[in-house]
């Protein structure tokens, strides 16, 4: 019996250590790809940044109101902002990368999710800044008062005809059922 016991423990231990043996070198690759992806994280930030500075999109956002905007939102400027998101979307990704290097099965699928993830997040980014420009024109064409909403339903009645044009047609029976 004691025996048993001593081979149980053994072979625990055993196993153990082959555990560690195997499992290390996934470690230190997870560990060299974090670093490296931080290094090309921070590369593309600087980059970005300096090519965002280059373009004047600082004074782009200003012109549009968006920097007035990011002010009173506590945010940093256009381009570091930026800079900034394209900084954590690599990194993150490449933390992703280098954890399912480990090998551990519940966390594989998250780097094929990220991947779907981000180009939703860039649309979603996209629409919230095309809202806030619009928001922005809108606003300052307003205060115009009625000249504007007149030019604005000047523009409307097309659409507007159109829309009553297909839905006298389905009503005749000759457009497509709804």
């Amino acid at each position: 019996m004691a025996q048993m016991i001593a081979n149980a423990v053994s072979q625990a231990g055993t196993n153990f250590v082959e555990t560690i043996r195997l499992f290390l070198p996934r470690v230190l690759t997870t560990i060299a790809i974090v670093l490296v992806g931080w290094l090309i994280a921070v590369v593309l930030k600087t980059v970005v940044r300096w090519v965002l500075g280059w373009l004047r999109v600082n004074a782009g956002a200003e012109r549009i109101g968006l920097a007035q905007m990011l002010r009173t939102a506590d945010l940093p400027p256009a381009d570091i902002l930026t800079s900034r998101i394209v900084f954590w979307l690599v990194w993150i990704g490449f933390l992703l990368s280098g954890v399912d290097v480990l090998g551990f099965v519940v966390l594989q699928g998250m780097v094929a999710s990220f991947i779907l993830f981000v180009p939703r997040l860039l649309v979603a980014l996209g629409i919230i800044v095309a809202g806030l420009i619009t928001a922005n024109f809108l606003a300052r064409h307003a205060a115009h008062g009625r000249q504007f909403a007149d030019a604005l339903g000047r523009g409307c009645w097309p659409a507007r005809g159109a829309g009553a044009g297909a839905r006298a047609r389905r009503r005749d029976g000759a457009g497509p059922p709804r």
